[in-house]
């Protein structure tokens, strides 16, 4: 039986991975200070990092984090987020926020 110490150091995971189906293929989901961003399964083999403050991926051809509140996506400003947007960076060179298309900030 699970020590409910451990069931609870379980549970208090801040990343989730969660595999789909898309239309883009396979993807995952992960989630660090309230943003979640969607890659592409085969970045899995990249490296991520997340905390309660922010979230960082490092994939094939795209660079993204976030502190939270601004998104950096391959060493450019995408302007802010905030907690519950979804941030899918399954297409090269595409960044949407909420489903919608997002251009690098000037």
């Amino acid at each position: 039986m699970i020590a409910p110490r451990l069931m609870l150091v379980c549970a208090s995971v801040v990343v989730s991975l969660i595999a789909s189906s898309c239309e883009y293929g396979r993807s995952m989901e992960i989630e660090g200070g309230g943003v979640t961003f969607v890659i592409p399964e085969k970045g899995a083999t990249a490296s991520s990092h997340s905390s309660a403050g922010g979230l960082a991926y490092q994939g094939p051809h795209t660079r993204a984090m976030t502190d939270g509140k601004t998104l950096t996506v391959n060493g450019q400003n995408y302007g802010s987020v905030r907690a519950g947007d979804v941030v899918d960076l399954r297409k090269k060179g595409v960044v949407e926020v909420n489903d919608l298309p997002r251009s690098p900030q000037l």
